[in-house]
C-alpha cells in the first residue's frame, strides 16, 4: 500500500502489522501539512476503532512514519504477555493478602486487650 500524507507526498508500501486486537488491516491518517510546524499520525483500526496517535513538531512526516511503525509493530509474544500477566495478578494479589494480615493482627491484639481487662 501507497500513503499519501496531506502535501500528496507518497510514502512507501510499509510493512505495518495488522490489528492486534481483531486482526484488521489498519490505515494511517496523516495530520497537517509541510507548511505546519505541527504533525500527527495516526494509525486506526476500522475493525475495532483501536487507535495510536502521535504528533510532532519542527519533524518531518517521514521521520514520524518510521518511529509509528516501530512502536506499532512492538508486539510481546503470548508467553512473556502471560508472564507479565501473571506478575501483575501475584503483585495485586499480595498487595490486598497484606493489608489483610495487618488487620488480623490488629485485630488479636485488640481481643487479647479485651481479656486482659476482664
Amino acid at each position: 500500500m501507497i500513503y499519501i500524507d496531506n502535501d500528496n507526498r507518497r510514502y512507501k508500501e510499509s510493512e505495518l502489522k495488522s490489528c492486534p486486537l481483531c486482526g484488521e488491516k489498519v490505515r494511517l491518517v496523516f495530520e497537517g501539512n509541510l507548511s505546519s510546524s505541527k504533525k500527527s499520525i495516526q494509525i486506526f483500526c476500522p475493525g475495532c476503532c483501536l487507535r495510536m496517535k502521535e504528533t510532532v513538531i519542527i519533524k518531518t512526516f517521514n521521520w514520524l512514519l518510521k518511529k509509528m511503525i516501530a512502536r506499532w509493530n512492538n508486539r510481546i509474544d503470548e508467553k512473556e504477555c502471560k508472564e507479565r500477566l501473571k506478575n501483575i495478578y501475584n503483585d495485586i494479589k499480595s498487595s490486598l493478602e497484606e493489608p489483610a494480615n495487618v488487620l488480623n493482627i490488629i485485630i488479636q491484639d485488640a481481643d487479647k486487650e479485651l481479656e486482659n481487662l476482664k
